[in-house]
């Protein structure tokens, strides 16, 4: 694979990229931490195939270069098919909380929201809960958060965690085992 450094004004963004809400801080932040590890891909035109986030983050960081490889073996509808399935794999990914959360409690210092991972958000989805999205109103006709699930190491105070956890829910329709 030939990856080489262009100037970033020779990229040229594809007017139809479907992909609307792009993570250019979160992107910003991961070049300026740990250097380019994914390069830009792009077509015999010089056209973006992959890669209209980092464009956006090299411009947001006012870099001049920035790595491309060319696509020169993809016919036109390759790399139209291609856009789509590197934006979609990442919708289908799950993670593996566990795991997850042995990585991330190795790194405490590590703020993970700079780079576009909230796991807040990604242990209350694991739970069949919506993360607050930050709307004052419940959306009507949408499920609310109408589960909690409460971790307890110690059991030595039973009786006065079941009486907080009581209390927490009182008007819901619950009950605690």
């Amino acid at each position: 694979m030939k990856i080489e450094l262009w100037p970033i004004e020779r990229l040229i963004p594809y007017d139809n990229n479907p992909r609307k809400k792009q993570a250019v801080n979160e992107v910003a932040n991961s070049i300026e931490e740990f250097g380019w590890q994914q390069v830009i891909t792009v077509d015999k035109e010089n056209v973006i195939i992959i890669g209209h986030t980092r464009r956006l983050a090299a411009l947001k960081l006012g870099l001049k270069e920035v790595p491309v490889k060319v696509a020169s073996e993809l016919t036109p509808e390759q790399c139209r098919q291609l856009r789509i399935a590197d934006n979609a794999t990442s919708a289908v990914s799950e993670w593996e909380l566990e795991k997850l959360m042995q990585e991330c409690a190795a790194m405490p210092e590590v703020e993970f929201k700079d780079f576009g991972l909230d796991l807040e958000a990604e242990l209350l989805k694991a739970q069949g809960l919506m993360p607050d999205d930050g709307s004052e109103e419940p959306q009507e006709g949408v499920k609310q958060n109408d589960k909690i699930t409460v971790i307890i190491d110690d059991m030595s105070q039973k009786a006065e965690i079941k009486a907080a956890v009581m209390a927490a829910i009182e008007g819901f329709d619950a009950h605690v085992k």
